[in-house]
């Protein structure tokens, strides 16, 4: 199934006038998953968080369960999608720092 999504209509300039984008004409496909294919990504993910969260005190791959189940989460919310992208920023900066005291 593909749901055609409008961009914004109007941009207002800072005076309060309106003006019209370029965007007005264009509309962006976006393709959905059907229902049984979000409820097993939500349902999967948020069986895993906790699993993941559990195994970094425990012995186990926690960081990278941790990040599979924030991956099959941030289509459906917001905060998954900033949690999985501060943790890739967490450890780029990681690694960085890891190369620096390796020199």
């Amino acid at each position: 199934m593909v749901a055609a999504a409008p961009l914004p209509h109007r941009l207002f300039s800072h005076a309060g006038q309106c003006a019209i984008a370029a965007s007005d004409y264009v509309q962006v496909l976006v393709k959905k998953p059907n229902g049984f294919v979000r409820v097993a990504k939500v349902t999967a993910g948020l069986a895993l968080l906790p699993v993941g969260v559990v195994m970094i005190v425990l012995p186990g791959p926690g960081l990278p369960v941790v990040a599979a189940s924030l991956i099959l989460l941030e289509d459906e919310f917001l905060w998954a999608s900033k949690a999985r992208v501060g943790m890739t920023d967490l450890g780029k900066r990681g690694v960085e720092w890891l190369r620096q005291r390796a020199r």
